[in-house]
Formats: structure tokens, sequence, C-alpha cells
């Protein structure tokens, strides 16, 4: 109702912030709520503190966001490795890419040593100054810098309770604000040129996510160490410059390989790995962007990791299931629930079957809950009722919907660029042969697993007619429909061939019984 005589008011407010360079000192003051990490929490360092910002401030920042975006794109600034907040970029794409890398490594008879580096509040502890000028490097206009300056510099703060008690205000001077929309964007700007000092070592980037990984033969892991300590020594020293802290208590190192090459590298003495002078001694499996890594990827430690989130979910869902229609129940599933199977779908191809038991029998248990079939009975139906997907098709659809959108959007670069088609651009206007992607060869079935092969395999496994769809924009709900019909016709087949063994054991229990 107000908006008419708002926006004339709004629009001549960010005119002016913009061509002045100024950003509105009231705009600036945000309220801190410290929510409990721990409970109880004992100290400061169990709080997560929360900044809630004006809502007329985070709409400026959206305009200039957009701008800087459009910059920082056109101009291909952001290393390419950096998967933090940026478009068609995720936790789940970076650690594709992570991942890949160590499963060709192994495939070639090679060990791997990560390390993936923690830094103290680096949101926090941003220099504004340092910023600017690294800004004003990558080409940003004197007026860009100078709103950018006036919008990270004295912005007032002050801590709510939970009475709604306040401290007083405080002036922050350093640091990109949290919970503002272009805070993320500037640091990754800031950070972006720390894998440039990386000599020896492979970097992925997820905002202040830093991993490094050093591969070489598994006979000799004193020259990696060597490598990987030289670039450690060269981050250390970034970091000094650029006023960042290390938290070498939670930096985690680990190495990677086959089972015989992991034994071999845990029998002989090995040089220690060492940052900021301290020793980091490596541990059999690491957690990296909510996923976690054991030292030959057997997934292990991240299917018991998830199969405990699952049933946390449903623990907490069934107090309050009874008083719950089917139709929110399967809201809150879908929520709550799901999203922790999905979660690494292009990672763990290969998986045994051992762990897909495990892992589907959390799914079972989410579809129990919402159809109430007892434990005992038949789960199958509930499926086909509620129209879900069991987890191994789930799993595919997600896989071949991400490679439909990196090949349609050639992003992430570091993905596309895995993926050629056989022959021509695999247009909708194609030849049949134009629409197969090129497998490359794999050795081992560790490799056979990685994102790009697994992916080129359901790819070409598909009908022409649904792969020439891949460019338009209900790609996504065409797959799910085309799996949703394998997954009934599969549960028929296997219903039947039950069927058929039972009559089967009958007639010869029975001739048995006759003779």
């Amino acid at each position: 109702m107000c908006l008419p005589t708002i926006l004339p008011v709004l629009c001549d407010i960010f005119n002016a912030s913009l061509q002045s360079g100024v950003f509105p000192g009231h705009w600036k003051w945000a309220l801190v709520r410290p929510l409990p990490k721990k409970k109880p929490p004992l100290d400061a360092s169990h709080l997560r503190p929360i900044s809630l910002l004006s809502a007329a401030s985070k709409l400026l920042e959206s305009v200039a966001l957009k701008q800087m975006k459009r910059f920082i794109n056109e101009r291909d600034i952001l290393d390419s490795h950096q998967s933090g907040f940026r478009e068609y970029h995720s936790t789940h794409t970076a650690l594709i890419d992570l991942v890949d890398g160590i499963r060709e490594a192994i495939d070639v008879k090679d060990v791997v040593l990560m390390v993936a580096i923690d830094f103290s509040r680096a949101f926090d502890l941003v220099n504004i100054n340092l910023l600017i000028d690294k800004l004003k490097l990558y080409g940003f206009s004197d007026q860009a810098c100078l709103w950018i300056g006036s919008f990270l510099s004295r912005r007032p703060q002050t801590v709510v309770g939970p009475l709604g008690e306040r401290s007083s205000r405080l002036c922050r001077v350093q640091g990109v604000p949290q919970g503002s929309l272009s805070g993320p964007l500037l640091f990754s700007i800031f950070i972006n040129d720390l894998p440039l000092v990386c000599r020896h070592t492979k970097h992925h980037l997820y905002a202040d996510d830093f991993t490094i990984t050093c591969r070489g033969p598994a006979d000799r892991p004193d020259l990696i160490v060597k490598k990987m300590n030289d670039d450690l020594a060269r981050i250390a020293r970034w970091a000094e410059e650029n006023g960042l802290t290390i938290n070498t208590r939670k930096t985690q190192a680990i190495w990677f390989g086959s089972r015989r090459y992991i034994r071999k590298i845990h029998a002989v003495a090995i040089p220690p790995i060492r940052l900021c002078d301290e020793t980091l001694n490596p541990d059999e499996s690491i957690k990296v962007l909510g996923c976690v890594l054991d030292e030959t990827l057997s997934w292990r430690e991240h299917t018991n990791y998830t199969g405990a989130r699952c049933f946390v979910a449903l623990a907490r869902l069934r107090r309050v299931g009874d008083f719950l229609p089917r139709g929110t129940r399967l809201m809150l599933v879908r929520a709550l629930v799901f999203p922790h199977l999905d979660y690494g779908a292009g990672l763990m191809a290969g998986l045994s079957g051992e762990l897909l038991i495990r892992l589907q029998r959390c799914r079972n248990a989410a579809v129990r809950f919402v159809t109430g079939v007892r434990r005992h009975e038949h789960i199958t139906p509930s499926y086909v009722e509620l129209r879900i997907l069991k987890l191994g098709e789930r799993r595919s659809l997600l896989v071949v919907c991400l490679l439909a959108n990196i090949l349609r959007r050639g992003a992430p670069a570091y993905l596309a660029a895995r993926f050629t088609f056989e022959s021509g651009s695999g247009d909708r206007g194609s030849r049949r042969s134009n629409l197969d992607l090129s497998i490359p060869f794999a050795r081992l079935s560790c490799l056979q697993s990685a994102f790009f092969i697994n992916a080129a395999n359901l790819w070409n496994a598909l009908p022409h007619e649904m792969r020439v769809l891949y460019r338009s924009a209900g790609f996504g709900r065409i797959m799910r429909q085309y799996y949703l019909r394998n997954d009934v016709k599969n549960s028929v087949q296997l219903l039947f061939c039950f069927v058929l063994f039972v009559i089967l054991f009958v007639l010869l229990f029975d001739n048995h019984c006759s003779s």
C-alpha cells in the first residue's frame, strides 16, 4: 500500500549514496544476538553471533552487489577454484573437484597429502584499507572503492540479550559485516590472491575454507611432505602479511591412497608436517565442507555420519508425528531428512552394497514415518504411492541433473572442462553421436566411480530423446518422471520374480512330500 510513496524516496537515497560514495550511517547499525552453539554455553566461544541489519541497507546493498558481480564476472577476477558464494558453484561441486582429483591420483598408484587450513574469525579480521587497495588493483573505480570503504568502516553494533537487554554501542574498525549481502563477495576478493603463493600444491577454496593437496609416488612420501611444508610456510607468511590468523588446532591433514599404499605410508618414518611452528598429525578421516573423507575413500565414516543425522531428525519428528497430517509429515521429511541423503550424491558412486543398504534403510524409515507402514511390512508400495524414488534412482537423478546444468551453463569451469561430446557441440539439432559424452579410461574401480565418469555413463545410458532436452528448463522434471517409471517397472519385475520363486518353491515342496 505504501510502496508508491516509499519507492521514490528510496531511489533518491540510493542514487545519492552511490554518487557521493557515502553509505547512510543509520543503516550501518547492527543488532547482534548471540545464539548458543553448545548447550549450556559456558564460554563466549560457545556462542554464535547473529547480526541483524536493516532491510533498507540490504536493498541498497543488493543494487551495489549486482554491479560488483557483473564487473567481477566480466573480468574473470575470482580464482577459478573459488566456489564460495558464486552462481552455479556450491560445496558439492567443490567436493566433486577435490575427490575426483584424489581418485585420479589413486588410479596411477600415487598418494595424496591434503591439508584443510582453518582461519580464525577470518571475516572479522579483514583489514579494510588492505581490501580497498586490492579492489583498486582489480580495477574497481575510485568512486566504487570510496562507497565500499564507507560501507565497511565505523559500523556500530549492539548486543541484544535473551530478555531484550542491550549493551552499549561499539563501532567495528575491521572486518566485513556479518549478515550483509556483499560481505562474502568482498571477503572472496580479499582472499583471492592467497592461491598465488602455492607453488607445489593444488588448491580448493570455499569462502575461508582453504584446502591444498599434493600428490606423488607412494615410495617418496618425504618429498610430498617437503613440498607441502614449503607451501604451508608461504601460506603462513601470506596470512601474517594480510592480518589473518591460522588456527593450527583446527587445521587437519590426511593421506589418501589405496589400502596397500596407505599401510605403506603408516609403516615408514615420514618428516613432520609443519605449519606456524606446529606439527600437524595426519588423521584417518576429516570433515570437509560437510562431508567426511577417509584415507581410502570408502565412505564408511560419512555413511555413519549421514545415518546418525537422519535418525536424529526422525526421532525429533516422531515426537509430533501423530499430531500431523500425512502431507505435513511428507513435507517435513523432504526438508529435514532427505537432504542428508542427497548431499554428496556426485561423490559416492560405487558405494559398497553394505553401505547402500544402510542408507536405504534411513530412507525407508523416513517413508514409514510418513505413511505409518510398520517395520516388517513391505515398503515398495509406499514409494509408489508417494511418488518417491529409492536411493539409487534418486542419486542417479541428482547426478544427471547436475551434469545437465554443467553442460548447459559451462559452469563451474573446473567441472565443465572434464566433459566433452564425442563429436560436435551437443546442440539440440545435432546427430545422435554428438550427444554421447567421451568416457576416459579408468584402471581401477576407484576412478570408475569418479563423477566425470559415472555421470557420463549415466548420461550415455539415457534415451536420445531425453538427452536432446537437456537445455530446456523442465529437464529435471522430465528426468524425475523417467526415473519414477523405471523405478515402478523394476519394482514390478522384482515382485513378479518373487511370486514366481514362491510358486516354484511350493511346487517343489509338494512334489517332495508326495514322493
